[in-house]
């Protein structure tokens, strides 16, 4: 998947917290809030497939973005080249797919 799509995915993903039907559904809206201000500022990513990933589902898009944390403002050295993402914060986030979006028609798709 590209950038573009995650974004969009990212933007039609935020639920009003009127529609939040779970308990789980506002840790949700946060990774998907957190996932689109990296994705947009330009930050790496990884789309995770099945294979690399077995536990995930047809239901959810695993993605890990790296930026730069806080080791990378305060680190004396550089990243050796054998590790470019040395000083890099890694998060993996969980975005719903276009059929998820699509069943919940604008509702709460982490329920």
């Amino acid at each position: 998947m590209t950038r573009e799509e995650l974004i969009s995915i990212c933007e039609r993903a935020s639920v009003p917290e009127d529609e939040w039907r779970d308990r789980d559904s506002e840790g949700a809206q946060r990774q998907v809030g957190e996932c689109l201000m990296l994705l947009r500022a330009g930050c790496e990513f990884k789309v995770h497939t099945r294979r690399d990933d077995p536990a995930s589902s047809t239901r959810t898009i695993w993605v890990t973005a790296r930026s730069r944390g806080f080791g990378w403002y305060e680190r004396d050295d550089e990243a050796p080249a054998s590790d470019p993402f040395r000083y890099h914060a890694r998060q993996l986030y969980y975005l719903p797919t276009e059929k998820r979006l699509r069943d919940a028609a604008g509702g709460d798709w982490y329920c």
